[in-house]
């Protein structure tokens, strides 16, 4: 076996062994855990919202430098016609 599923084993041989000889009855335990898991993913859509977010933003602030760059050079296309006649 490679040395990541070794120990990956030897994690999941640690949990086992924590859970059975932990000090707390196994309906505290399971307390606990679905606490903990309810807040990781509590944790996990929080981070999710912020950088959906924030990108949404960037990509709006993206959008407007587009607009303005490209309003720019339409300008510029119109001054030079009247400047040479066209």
């Amino acid at each position: 076996m490679k040395k990541g599923a070794w120990l990956g084993l030897g994690v999941v041989a640690g949990a086992v062994a924590g859970l059975l000889l932990a000090p707390e009855s196994g309906r505290r335990t399971r307390a606990l855990i679905r606490d903990k898991g309810i807040k990781y993913s509590h944790d996990v859509a929080d981070f999710a919202d912020k950088k959906s977010r924030h990108m949404a933003n960037k990509m709006k602030g993206y959008a407007h430098e587009v607009k303005d760059f490209l309003a720019e050079k339409a300008g510029v296309g119109a001054s030079e016609e009247q400047v040479t006649g066209a």
